[in-house]
């Protein structure tokens, strides 16, 4: 476990954070003010600093964040910061804080995800080294699956899962196996839904949709097993081709819409709409939308969608998500693919940033670039995009189907004259 200080003016935060982490193990210091932490960085060691980035006195938290750099380089640091001032966050993002949280504290989910996720940060390609934890993880969903199937390996790793390729001897068939990664398993809540949701998914059969076989059997590795497409995600198309030619960005969108839609109207929402989870059909050429559901349980799990609990994809979220509303609809769904078809379209997301807190920001504030030039940026196109993408819900297209055809019917008017 984990040497953690606590620095923020109000009692009532610093005892929340302290019965929570110190029931997960963790030692815990508190410190009234910033002046305060810093003598104790300078007499103690931690591994982390959860600190209010407002603190009455001579210093403040972002001048607490500048100054332990000095004292303890390799310090891990989560700032505090009120709802609204985002900025400030930021701010601290760029002096290296890993992350932040907004201020009233939504509980105990959130805190505990967020700096698991600190002190133990996982490999960003998703591949395990030999010491990884996906190593271990590897081992529990076999213990999970049974002696029937064999784990062969990760091919992928997201936001709160690992992905794993399967082996299912009775049928001699390759799956794939999706668990949860441990700081998400070891909230119990989370888990239970993850693994209800999951159920629930198994009864949407679309050919746009990767189904839901079943759910594992063993209780501490929440876990659901799926076919195996042959194939590639979209992120991988994109990575390597960049811009994507109109029909296939057409053929690519309606498969996509076709999903969003059958889903919608079935009651589930996806709320991570993105390349990864697009994967396009070697065998058949079809595109099919992978991971339904599994976002909603999880921010049903944390009490909301807001920072930490690492619901959806920065770059493709929408305003609502961003701005951590939990009212969010179908007209969600629709702005992240409208995100993903300019993607396709522009060869980039529209909003990029250093920090997915500057690009939540982007979200919710700034323009929509052009598209670009050629087909792909006309007048007729640009107006349809920009609909899909409006940042208030209620002007955007009702369903993924519509603005789709309205792209369709776009490009051919334009074709036309």
């Amino acid at each position: 476990m984990a040497s953690i200080l606590v620095a923020d003016d109000e009692a009532g935060i610093r005892e929340f954070l302290h019965d929570t982490l110190v029931s997960d193990g963790h030692a815990i210091t508190q410190a009234a003010d910033a002046s305060e932490a810093l003598g104790r960085l300078g007499s103690q060691s931690f591994d982390l600093l959860i600190t209010d980035l407002k603190m009455p006195g001579p210093l403040d938290g972002v001048e607490l964040l500048r100054r332990s750099r000095d004292v303890q380089p390799e310090l891990k640091v989560i700032v505090l910061t009120a709802h609204g001032t985002v900025g400030s966050a930021v701010e601290a993002m760029k002096l290296g804080a890993a992350d932040y949280l907004e201020k009233p504290l939504r509980g105990p989910t959130e805190l505990r995800i967020l700096v698991s996720r600190t002190l133990d940060p996982w490999p960003a390609n998703g591949v395990p080294s030999e010491a990884d934890p996906l190593q271990e993880l590897s081992r529990a969903v076999h213990s999970a699956l049974g002696p029937d199937f064999t784990v062969e390996g990760v091919v992928g790793r997201g936001g709160y899962a690992a992905v794993f390729r399967v082996h299912d001897r009775r049928l001699d068939r390759q799956l794939a196996a999706k668990v949860l990664l441990p700081e998400f398993a070891a909230v119990p809540d989370v888990a239970e839904r993850f693994r209800r949701e999951a159920r629930t998914l198994a009864r949407l059969t679309h050919p746009n949709i990767v189904p839901v076989y079943f759910v594992a059997r063993e209780r501490d590795v929440p876990c659901f097993v799926m076919p195996f497409v042959e194939g590639e995600p979209l992120a991988s198309l994109l990575a390597r081709e960049r811009q994507l030619p109109l029909p296939v960005v057409l053929r690519i969108a309606r498969d996509v819409a076709a999903a969003l839609d059958f889903a919608h109207a079935a009651g589930v929402l996806h709320r991570d709409v993105k390349p990864e989870n697009i994967l396009i059909d070697s065998s058949t050429g079809r595109s099919l939308l992978s991971d339904f559901g599994i976002a909603k349980a999880l921010a049903h799990g944390s009490s909301g969608t807001g920072p930490g609990t690492f619901v959806g994809t920065p770059r493709y979220m929408s305003p609502e998500q961003a701005s951590g509303d939990d009212a969010i609809d179908a007209r969600s769904d629709v702005y992240s693919l409208a995100v993903v078809v300019y993607e396709m379209m522009a060869g980039k997301p529209p909003f990029d940033g250093i920090s997915a807190q500057q690009i939540l920001v982007k979200h919710l504030t700034a323009r929509i670039p052009s598209v670009g030039s050629g087909a792909h940026g006309t007048p007729e196109v640009q107006a349809v995009m920009a609909r899909a993408l409006a940042k208030g819900a209620a002007k955007r297209f009702a369903t993924a189907g519509a603005f789709v055809f309205a792209l369709q019917v776009a490009t051919t008017r334009r074709h036309a004259g």
